[in-house]
């Protein structure tokens, strides 16, 4: 009689076991990628709203030292973009949110889209409060009560206060 070796006699595939355990494992990788891609929207709107808070926060100290300060925050292709006037003389622009962010603004009770356009804000200088706003290529001017910034699903809104000239967020 001939013997076989081992291999052939257990050579029957796969048992259905280690189908569900290799499914299961699968799923739960899954999952936890779909979990973090979901969060880099999130950061990069946190980031976005951060960093204008810090500049309108800056902006506002500098407004009882200089003459004017006023600050122009716009979205374009590359992404959104804030600005610092003092008096006459222009800083760089300053990256705050990344491509694919979006920024929305209710100016006097209407929401406005800022793709493409300019948001003046400024302070008063003898009281902190914010002054009212200015839309450059939308024509709209008033009172700002918020200020969203967006990408998909994923929002963060800060909220700014008239007559103290807080952001809250």
């Amino acid at each position: 009689m001939r013997k076989k070796n081992s291999f052939q006699l257990n050579n029957r595939g796969i048992s259905l076991t280690e189908l569900i355990v290799v499914i299961a494992i699968t799923a739960v990788l899954a999952g936890g990628g779909i979990t973090l891609m979901g969060l880099i929207p999130r950061t990069q709107v946190n980031g976005c709203v951060q960093d204008f808070a810090g500049t309108m926060n800056r902006v506002k100290t500098n407004t009882m030292s200089f003459q004017e300060v006023k600050v122009e925050l716009y979205q374009d292709s590359t992404g959104v973009y804030m600005q610092v006037y003092k008096g006459s003389d222009a800083e760089d622009p300053v990256l705050i949110g990344e491509k694919g962010v979006c920024v929305k603004a209710v100016i006097g009770g209407l929401e406005q889209e800022l793709n493409g356009k300019r948001l003046k804000l400024s302070y008063d200088r003898s009281s902190g409060a914010f002054n009212d706003v200015e839309i450059v290529g939308g024509g709209a001017s008033g009172e700002c009560s918020s200020i969203t910034f967006y990408k998909g699903i994923t929002q963060r809104t800060a909220t700014l206060v008239k007559l103290t000239g807080k952001i809250s967020y």
